[in-house]
């Protein structure tokens, strides 16, 4: 799932948070923000994924990750299914 609009750098960090499992608070420290600041940039990816948690964006973000094709031989999902990208 593609977001609506593009994450600004700032959600993509939390974005990037988020799939570590850090907490607001975490997030922060790594960005250099408050945990009230990081819940802003939290809510604005979950608007742009239409996700209604953290989960579930996490969720959306690695089941497309796992539909690229490898750069290394060109198939999806590393080419266990016999699925060769277009």
């Amino acid at each position: 799932m593609i977001p609506k609009s593009p994450l600004s750098p700032r959600q993509a960090e939390a974005l990037g948070g988020i799939l570590r499992g850090l907490s607001d608070k975490e997030i922060g420290a790594e960005m250099g923000c408050t945990p009230d600041t990081v819940k802003v940039h939290v809510k604005a990816v979950l608007y742009k994924f239409g996700a209604r948690s953290r989960t579930e964006a996490a969720v959306m973000v690695m089941r497309e990750a796992m539909r690229l094709p490898c750069p290394r031989c060109g198939y999806v999902d590393g080419g266990d299914n016999g699925t060769k990208a277009d």
